[in-house]
């Protein structure tokens, strides 16, 4: 049911994107996802900071956000497999978008998220979401990033639905 909700976002994302969103496991093992949103970009870049709503994850349990400066500290909980999983990551500008990076965890070895936000043609943007992350625990590498392949197609719905509300949801 869930998987059908994401789809469905997915499609109304399309609406306004001048494409699909695509996603795609890199030979590194990074996951790399990008649409193309009929916004600008300080549409964009403004709406990312506030996607750290669990709300908006199915893998998210809690998330508390903790000002530092221009950036965020954030501890999140996830869902692990056999119990959740915390890490505690900081969310900073970037001249091109937005980078949140591991600060200190048990669970996890690496976390990295990148965001770049790019003007394209005809006043739309450009947006790439670059997410690297590594669990210390016994757990297949393929689940780790099936799991990320779904985190970066829950957050471009996320985007879509933050930016364009009510307008996402009617097409």
């Amino acid at each position: 049911m869930h998987h059908l909700a994401v789809s469905l976002l997915l499609l109304s994302a399309a609406a306004h994107a001048e494409e699909e969103p695509q996603v795609e496991i890199a030979a590194d093992g990074s996951v790399v996802g990008r649409i193309l949103l009929d916004a600008t970009p300080a549409q964009v870049s403004g709406v990312i900071p506030s996607l750290n709503d669990p709300a908006n994850s199915s893998s998210v349990l809690d998330v508390r956000l903790v000002p530092d400066g221009e950036c965020t500290g954030i501890f999140r909980t996830t869902r692990g497999l056999w119990s959740p999983l915390t890490m505690r990551t900081r969310l900073c500008p970037t001249a091109k978008g937005w980078r949140e990076y591991l600060v200190e965890s048990e669970d996890y070895d690496a976390y990295d998220v990148e965001w770049t936000v790019s003007p394209a043609d005809a006043g739309r943007t450009e947006v790439r979401m670059v997410v690297r992350s590594e669990v210390n625990l016994a757990v297949p590498s393929a689940i780790v990033r099936g799991k990320t392949v779904v985190g970066v197609r829950e957050s471009f719905a996320a985007l879509v639905r933050r930016l364009f509300g009510a307008k996402a949801e009617k097409r």
